[in-house]
């Protein structure tokens, strides 16, 4: 607790320090404090940074800032406390510090004695002023004689305010303004300058610092919990927020903010108890403020009046409507000020607002801090201030641009304001707030043909009919998402429910990844924290649809035990139950879209008619098979998809799906070109917010853009951000001086907005392109931890704040879970291609390392994402890991797609050596330099990949990939036809070897070196070479092949369903031999294991074999049984094979 308050004790004056030490458990009212002292006043003026100009290199420096300003501040600091003084003030135009005779060492002593030494801190504070290069050897310091006031104030949530006031502080600030900064010298007031002038009083006069006790020194009885709340109360709230958070290092910000400067007239501080009247109207500028998400700043006093300065927009408050707010309070302490109470006091005020990059954090040293403010806007606010008359508001125009049609306000002549400002400064008096409206929503600009299509689509809805897609498709930037954001406006107003999603480039290879948005909003799921919440929400919501269908009539179909299914859509972490863990490749696939497409059924019962997801070009295959299930089955369901045109390069994935969507009934096509010069024109007025535009730009525009609606955006806010046109009071102008040369300007969408990102500073530079690693979309927690450079982390949200503020990634989701969004994808396309490759590995490295630790107990949902970001990475052996995860995963979702490229590079970045792997890394995936692994996992991994290859069809190259993993198992398939029939002779023998030894049992009997799990593998390799070759008609293959499985599951040891599989094929062929002993010996033994196993994939293919044994004996009634209980197996399990058995069964029925 002592190293927390420690922290806190430097922002508190030191009067107030004693205060507390002596009595931390006072009862906090309003206190006042007068005594006979030496006030020391130093114009800052010579300090551009606290006078409020920021350097002109951006907003990217906050670090450099503050170090500069610590640096100069200690010097000031130490000059004043080696003299006996009392820094009271660091920032705010005037540094202040104040000599007590009661307080110095040695007190107590005349007050010439303290006069004098504040003048000889106030020449050490010249000497040391003049030396400094942005000083140019001015310096304006003065000193002042006279009663010195004090007051605390305030005290709402517990924010307590400091002022220092007093003829001795009047004195010097009369002085200082009539000093010369040209000659570095001391002006001393009227009294200071006549007690200087009497001799000096006997005794020793030297130097001797005041010090405060330690902590370490105080009484152990004292309260430290009470001391600590006692000394939080004068610190500012973002201090006091950031500490308590541990963030020290986070207090310093540079961002664009609001500031209100606040000026009040009247108070008599010569007079006692004038704390009373203060503390009350504090309290109201307090509460007013906080009300409005601002932060209080300092109360200070000084030859214009009582200032208090306010601050909107700092983190974590920082909002898009930071200036909004800010006059809307400004606006309530107007009407204040024009209050009977204030009017009978005698008061009155003025007030400024404005907008701009602000300065914001810590200065001074380890013995006393202030929470200052710097920067133009916090200068330009205070200008505004001093030039309003009583009881006026005025604002700049940056802050008139974001309020104008929220508040009403005068337009005044453009005006010089005094200091720093090099240019004419637009300045508008804001005097009423106007009445709340509807919420505008852009209205999208040209597409007119495409809308009315839109709006009769969703007049059919309306009558219960239509659905079917729309495909709107066009090159990027062209206008897709505005268009289709329009059908949604469109349909919110004629009362149609609506769901959307969108496709993530890099999360093309995630099932279903375009439909996560949807169902997640479907289910209600995503504003629910826990995961026990969210289970509990979709059993509900799953139990509705059983009952809906069970009302249907017929036995009810099984809905609530698929729940687990759905994790492979929506994070809800269900447990796999006895059926779903059966489900496997098409099966799981087949009855997980089964499901969806019943919650977009049921969704159409609550008025759900619409569904649009966007950059379909980066569809997984998942998400494509939903999309052609929901416009087959799902009715009235308007799929809408956007897309860049399929057939562009590594656009390739959906290539089928989208054309077998083509050709469905109720698709409709949109294919959207350039749009006209007038559309242009109006959509770029819109963006830079005038209402035209200069001919030249106009011109430029027009015939650059070629009908582009996102290359004009682009190069309007090119040309504005490179100081060629300028917006001042609404209107657009072109720079004076500056060039408008078509041939200096991009020529394509890409090198515009790569032109673009480079002007920024170097810090948002990298915070752009490490955000484009993370994705289009990524949060600011995220970016905090894998940002490269820790020293920029505590800036990143004034960063993201001026990024959002140029339209290139707009805020997302406000706190607590702040995320912002590339506006563009092709943004982020440019922005990531713009990093150099060792800067790709760095931060890919850092994404993929927080994704592990932050999914460290749940990683598989994010397999395929891990295998991005550490494949960019060129980290092999990793990227092995993942492929072979994310793998195994697609192939039991039944993504034979994903399955076969994860696969496929797995296999490539691998040899088929044997032995273990003799390198762990390799040097980069450029040199595609091969990681050895042993001889089974890469067998498993080819046959997962034939796996894959049959699941799309392909049974050429499935069989080859097949054949090729037993080869590397060391169990090769003959490739000739004596090969084959010598290999039958040997498995026959070696089977009736076993039949004979063990009539009713199996052996145990293994190969030298060979593993169970291997002879396993070898076993169901050779049953789905069975599976080929039984569907392809190649009998003189499948005996071999049947055997073989046999033949390897039998030396494993174990009834397994490879087995119980081979023992019912076997008996369908020794039939057809005419060994009906033999085949009746292994049908008994394949209808044993298949009604003792619960494998209900196992069981059903089983006894439909069977079945078909039975049935070619013409034993009716016990095929007839067979194949019921294989349909009912398959029926449970929800295997589309069930068709087979349904064959099989109607094939009987005729024989019968």
């Amino acid at each position: 607790m002592i190293d927390s308050i420690e922290a806190l004790l430097p922002y508190v004056p030191p009067p107030v320090v004693r205060s507390l030490l002596d009595d931390p458990e006072r009862w906090f009212d309003p206190v006042e404090t007068r005594f006979v002292g030496a006030a020391l006043v130093i114009d800052m003026g010579w300090c551009p940074l606290l006078h409020g100009e920021l350097p002109r290199t951006g907003l990217d420096e906050p670090d450099a800032v503050k170090e500069l300003l610590d640096e100069r501040l200690s010097r000031l600091i130490g000059a004043c406390a080696r003299e006996g003084g009392e820094v009271v003030r660091l920032a705010g135009g005037c540094f202040v510090a104040v000599f007590d005779p009661a307080r110095v060492p040695g007190a107590p002593v005349e007050l010439a004695t303290v006069v004098r030494r504040a003048a000889r801190a106030g020449e050490t504070a010249c000497a040391l002023i003049a030396t400094l290069p942005e000083s140019h050897g001015r310096a304006r310091v003065a000193v002042g004689a006279g009663e010195v006031v004090t007051c605390e104030v305030g005290g709402i949530y517990e924010r307590w305010n400091y002022v220092v006031a007093g003829a001795a502080l009047q004195e010097a600030l009369a002085a200082l303004a009539g000093a010369v900064e040209e000659r570095p010298r001391v002006a001393l007031g009227e009294r200071a300058d006549a007690l200087l002038e009497q001799p000096a009083a006997p005794g020793p006069d030297e130097p001797v610092a005041v010090t405060l006790p330690k902590l370490s020194e105080l009484p152990e009885a004292l309260d430290l919990e009470a001391l600590e709340d006692a000394v939080r109360r004068f610190v500012p709230t973002p201090v006091n927020d950031w500490l308590q958070h541990g963030l020290r290092e986070w207090l310093t910000v540079l961002q664009p903010m609001s500031v209100l400067w606040i000026r009040v007239r009247g108070f008599a501080y010569e007079r006692e108890g004038v704390a009373g009247p203060l503390h009350n109207f504090v309290r109201e500028l307090q509460e007013l403020i906080v009300e409005r998400d601002g932060v209080v700043g300092e109360l200070t006093v000084d030859e214009e009046g009582t200032l208090l300065w306010a601050l909107f927009g700092v983190p974590p408050m920082s909002r898009q409507d930071d200036s909004l707010r800010a006059v809307r309070c400004a606006l309530a302490i107007q009407s204040a000020i024009a209050s009977e109470a204030w009017q009978e006091a005698g008061l009155g005020g003025t007030l400024g607002v404005a907008t701009g990059a602000v300065f914001a954090g810590p200065v001074g040293t380890s013995a006393r801090r202030e929470y200052a403010v710097a920067g133009r806007g916090v200068r330009r606010a205070r200008n505004l201030m001093l030039m309003a008359r009583d009881g006026e508001i005025l604002c700049d125009g940056e802050t008139y641009r974001q309020i104008r049609n929220r508040v009403a306000c005068d337009v005044l002549p453009a005006t010089q304001l005094d200091g720093a400002e090099d240019e004419e400064v637009a300045v508008y008096r804001p005097y009423r707030q106007l009445p709340s409206q509807p919420r505008v929503r852009e209205v999208i600009v040209g597409r007119m043909t495409e809308r009315v299509f839109f709006a009769e689509r969703l007049g059919q809805l309306q009558r219960g009919a239509g659905g079917g897609a729309i495909l709107v498709e066009g090159e990027a930037g062209i206008g897709k998402s505005r268009l289709v954001k329009d059908l949604l406006r469109q349909a919110e107003v004629v009362g149609v429910r609506t769901l959307s999603g969108s496709a993530d480039a890099l999360r093309q290879t995630t099932a279903y990844q375009a439909w996560r948005e949807v169902f997640a909003a479907l289910l209600g799921v995503a504003g629910l924290k826990t995961p026990q919440r969210r289970r509990a929400r979709v059993i509900g919501q799953l139990q509705e649809i059983a009952d809906y269908l069970g009302q249907a009539g017929g036995p009810a179909p099984e809905v609530v035990g698929h729940a687990p299914l759905l994790n492979d859509v929506v994070a809800l972490d269900f447990p796999e139950n006895e059926l779903t863990a059966q489900m496997s490749g098409a099966v799981r696939a087949s009855n997980t879209r089964l499901l969806l497409r019943r919650l977009l059924e049921m969704s159409v019962l609550r008025g759900y008619r619409v569904v649009v997801l966007e950059d379909a070009h980066w569809f997984d295959s998942s998400s494509w098979s939903l999309a052609l299930d929901v416009v087959r089955h799902v009715r009235p369901i308007l799929l809408v998809l956007s897309t860049r045109p399929i057939g562009e390069p590594n656009l390739d994935v959906g290539t089928g799906a989208f054309a077998q969507l083509q050709t469905m009934p109720g698709t409709r096509a949109l294919q959207l070109g350039p749009v006209g010069d007038e559309e242009i024109r109006t959509m770029v007025c819109r963006r830079l917010g005038v209402e035209q535009l200069p001919p030249p730009v106009d011109a430029l525009l027009t015939q650059r853009a070629a009908g582009h609606p996102m290359f004009a955006e682009e190069l309007a806010y090119a040309l504005r951000d490179e100081g060629v046109i300028e917006v001042r009071g609404g209107e657009c102008q072109v720079v004076e001086g500056a060039r408008l040369e078509a041939e200096t300007l991009p020529k394509s969408l890409r090198e515009l907005i790569a032109r673009r990102v480079e002007t920024l500073s170097p810090s948002h530079q990298l915070t752009l392109k490490t955000a484009s690693v993370i994705g289009r979309v990524f949060s600011l927690d995220a970016l905090r931890e894998v940002h490269p450079v820790a020293s920029d982390k505590p800036h990143l949200l004034g960063q993201l704040a001026t990024l959002a503020a140029l339209d290139i990634t707009p805020l997302e989701t406000p706190d607590p879970d702040r995320s912002y969004r590339f506006k563009h994808t092709i943004t982020r396309e440019v922005v990531y291609g713009l990093m150099q490759p060792a800067q790709r590995q760095q931060v890919h490295t850092a994404v993929a390392e927080w994704l592990e630790s932050r999914y460290a107990d749940a990683r598989a949902p994010i397999y395929p994402l891990l295998v991005h970001h550490w494949q960019a990475a060129a980290d092999v052996w990793r990227t092995i890991i993942y492929l072979e995860s994310a793998g195994e995963q697609a192939l039991e979702r039944g993504a034979y797609q994903e399955a076969i490229r994860f696969l496929g590079e797995l296999l490539e970045l691998t040899s088929p050596a044997r032995g273990v792997r003799r390198q762990r890394f390799a040097p980069g995936f450029g040199e595609r330099r091969a990681v050895e692994v042993d001889a089974p996992r890469r067998a498993r991994w080819e046959r997962m990949l034939g796996r894959a290859q049959l699941g799309l069809g392909d049974t050429v190259e499935g069989r080859r990939r097949l054949e090729r993993s037993l080869e590397v198992l060391g169990y090769p398939v003959p490739r000739s036809r004596g090969g084959r029939a010598l290999g039958l002779m040997r498995q026959g023998i070696k089977q009736l070897r076993r039949r004979a030894l063990a009539p009713r049992g199996l052996t145990s009997a293994r190969r030298r070196g060979a593993s169970r799990e291997t002879l396993l593998d070898a076993a169901r390799t050779y049953a789905d070479l069975v599976m080929i070759d039984a569907r392809a008609g190649e009998r003189e293959s499948v005996p071999y092949s049947a055997l073989m499985s046999i033949n390897l599951s039998e030396e494993a040891g174990g009834s397994t369903s490879v087995l119980i599989e081979g023992y019912a094929m076997m008996s369908v062929l020794a039939a057809g031999l005419g060994w009906r002993g033999v085949a009746e010996a292994y049908a008994r033994r394949a209808e044993d294991g298949a009604r003792a196993t619960t494998d209900l994939a196992c069981r059903g293919g089983a006894l439909l074999t069977l079945g078909l044994y039975k049935l070619g004996e013409a034993r009716w009634d016990a095929a007839g049984e067979m194949l019921d209980a294989s349909i009912r197996a398959r029926e449970r399990l929800g295997d589309q094979r069930l068709g087979d058995s349904l064959s099989v069964s109607a094939c009987m029925m005729f024989l019968r």
